[in-house]
């Protein structure tokens, strides 16, 4: 049965559009949100919560695989679906429990499903099962059986669509960042997830072989399984003897003793599957930044705005980049404070993980792009302050010509005042050339095109 049968899971990260303010929401560290959420009536699954508080022992710190407490928690709610849960779901949805390879040899036997939905906008899928492989002799070909059948994953994203929009109908309203005229989702965001519909991003295959497996008993083997920038960088990750990890691009690995603990063995998994939700955003932030920045430039670049409306559309753009100043902030806290609570085996996966996926090369662009994005904001402000110097300087220019033509008028009014016998031609004719020269002297202020 071993040599026929192996595990396999399948991680995807998707796009559900669910955002969250979190600063609302962390004002009672998450409690509303997640009583709502345990209160509500949910679809089939055992459906549980994050919690950010203490555990039940009252220990900060427990034998589990966490290491403390973390500021926002890990996930807004995990669905669980296994056994009959699993297979109500899937008949409820018209969806396969089993994948089978285009050419009929192997066949992926789902036995559970669990979707993490978190607070930015994205959710992360696991697919455990076993993988029947009856004529499998080399790990090359088992391998580009798995790589095959997870181009399948995609269909039981209905499942995921169904968790989030009962999320959805759960969370109240007030904790959601939504598009429309009270929007709080930073512009660029909106712009880019506005009617977009939930969408699985790609998957990451973990492989879970017994160490008498045959399929990986040389180290060439398993680098032919898991993919690096360079092959001599495949090294074992495990600080305990009981099992081998190993982290890759695309796909993972991991070799045990029967006596390990599955607890242990599901690590790999779990720091896949949050780093696989973190970089997905990392990566759609770092396009929307890009996108974004390139539109402001051209927009504040206009030269054929009038003074009073240009006050308006670098205010707006100026309140837009504070906003999307402070949610990098926030997601970045967030990212950082999850790894700082990992256990040391999570701990040594995560960090493998970002060198080997470039994470922070991801981060050092987002950087650039927000230093760039200051120098903007910066360069917005001066201008603002440009502009209101020079409506300020209209201002005083206006009032000072009434001055003058109020000493006008007192001046005409003394050196006519004897001879005044009724309307004076000449009187209104000086104090209405006056009036003229003011107005569209005025106007030709008001109406002046600033450049930046």
């Amino acid at each position: 049965m071993a040599q026929n049968s192996r595990q396999v899971v399948f991680n995807a990260p998707l796009h559900t559009g669910i955002y969250l303010d979190s600063r609302r929401a962390a004002l009672d560290s998450f409690g509303a949100v997640q009583q709502a959420v345990t209160d509500a009536s949910m679809p089939v699954g055992a459906w549980d919560i994050a919690r950010s508080k203490v555990r039940q022992s009252g220990l900060q710190i427990d034998v589990d695989d966490r290491r403390g407490v973390t500021i926002l928690p890990r996930y807004i709610a995990e669905r669980r679906l296994t056994g009959e849960d699993l297979s109500a779901a899937l008949v409820a949805l018209s969806l396969p429990a089993t994948l089978k390879d285009e050419s009929g040899t192997a066949a992926f036997h789902v036995e559970q499903i669990i979707i993490r939905q978190l607070e930015f906008g994205y959710a992360t899928m696991l697919a455990y099962g076993r993988l029947e492989c009856p004529n499998c002799s080399a790990i090359k070909e088992f391998r580009g059986l798995v790589e095959g059948i997870s181009s399948q994953v995609p269909i039981w994203t209905p499942l995921a669509q169904e968790t989030a929009d009962a999320l959805i109908d759960a969370i109240p309203a007030e904790f959601l960042l939504q598009a429309g005229p009270q929007s709080n989702i930073p512009a660029p965001i909106m712009r880019q997830r506005e009617n977009d519909d939930i969408r699985m991003l790609w998957v990451h295959r973990i492989f879970r072989f017994e160490r008498s497996d045959p399929l990986v008993d040389e180290a060439k083997e398993v680098e032919a399984l898991v993919f690096r920038h360079e092959p001599d960088d495949v090294r074992n990750l495990a600080i305990d003897d009981d099992y081998d990890f190993y982290v890759g691009v695309g796909n993972s690995l991991v070799i045990a003793d029967k006596e390990a603990f599955e607890a242990d063995l599901d690590l790999v998994p779990r720091v896949v599957s949050m780093q696989n939700a973190y970089w997905a955003r990392i990566e759609s932030f770092d396009v929307e930044l890009f996108h974004y920045i390139n539109a402001l430039s051209s927009e504040v670049d206009q030269r054929n705005i009038s003074g009073f409306d240009k006050i308006q559309a670098l205010e707006e753009k100026s309140q837009e980049i504070v906003d999307l100043l402070e949610y990098a902030e926030l997601f970045r806290s967030a990212y950082n404070d999850y790894s700082y609570h990992l256990d040391p085996q999570s701990r040594v996966l995560w960090q493998e993980i970002i060198s080997c996926w470039g994470t922070n090369n991801r981060f050092e662009a987002i950087n650039d792009k927000l230093a760039t994005l200051e120098k903007m904001y910066d360069r917005v402000r001066g201008s603002l302050r440009s502009l209101y110097d020079s409506q300020l300087n209209t201002f005083v220019i206006i009032f000072t010509l009434f001055g003058l033509l109020s000493v006008m008028v007192d001046v005409v009014d003394f050196v006519q005042e004897s001879s005044f016998r009724g309307i004076d031609i000449l009187r209104l004719g000086i104090l209405g050339t006056m009036a003229l020269i003011l107005v569209v002297f005025g106007y030709t202020v008001l109406r002046r095109k600033t450049p930046l």
